[in-house]
């Protein structure tokens, strides 16, 4: 039994489709035993960006782009540095089309039902909000965004509350002001990863959220 769900929300409503997509790929039975989801950022955005390509998009990963900073004494400085994401949501030749995003992508892999899951999450989100603020996009179209794939995990010996933990870190995650998306494994299909044999990554969670000011 496999679980997927996007949330309701009115937030960032041009990329559901391109997040319904992605909630099919990293669902695929091709990662029935070696999922995307254990792995580091790039390995996850690399799905996304293949939903936006297969909902005829266009996605660039680890380009150069001018950031912004500020100096000791409070004045602005900008410099040559690396985002992590750009995408359009409909590819319309050389000039792009849709709506266009530049976006900083965060992961984290807290412990289902632990006491700082919600802790390490905000931090992730913190860093990919400030990551996306100083992302000094070259055309003033783009909108950014904060980018977070979210990987729990839980002891072999708490199999049996895998389900109700997982729903209640995704309760504890959605509201209207973002994107939240997630699929996770039935208790009896969860596969066991190599390096930690005695942990269980029942599946992934996705937020996406837009980032206002500064650039």
């Amino acid at each position: 039994m496999i679980l997927s769900k996007l949330e309701p929300s009115e937030h960032l409503v041009e990329l559901r489709p391109h997040v319904e997509k992605w909630l099919e790929l990293v669902s695929h039975p091709t990662w029935r035993e070696d999922p995307p989801w254990w792995y580091n950022e790039r390995a996850q955005l690399s799905q996304l960006a293949g939903a936006i390509w297969q909902m005829q998009g266009w996605a660039f990963e680890e380009f150069a782009t001018t950031k912004r900073e500020k100096t000791p004494d409070g004045e602005a400085s900008h410099y040559r540095g690396r985002g992590d994401f750009m995408f359009w949501t409909h590819h319309q030749g050389r000039h792009g089309g849709g709506e266009q995003f530049v976006a900083e992508a965060k992961v984290c892999f807290p412990v289902l039902g632990g006491g700082k899951s919600l802790q390490h999450i905000q931090a992730a989100l913190t860093a990919a909000r400030g990551d996306a603020g100083t992302n000094k996009s070259h055309r003033a179209r783009y909108r950014r965004l904060a980018i977070v794939f979210v990987a729990p995990s839980a002891p072999e010996s708490k199999r049996s509350k895998i389900d109700e933990r997982f729903a209640a870190l995704v309760g504890q995650l959605a509201n209207e002001s973002r994107i939240v998306a997630w699929h996770r494994r039935a208790r009896s299909y969860i596969p066991v990863r190599p390096r930690a044999p005695h942990r269980l990554f029942p599946g992934t969670i996705l937020i996406v959220e837009e980032v206002f000011g500064r650039g």
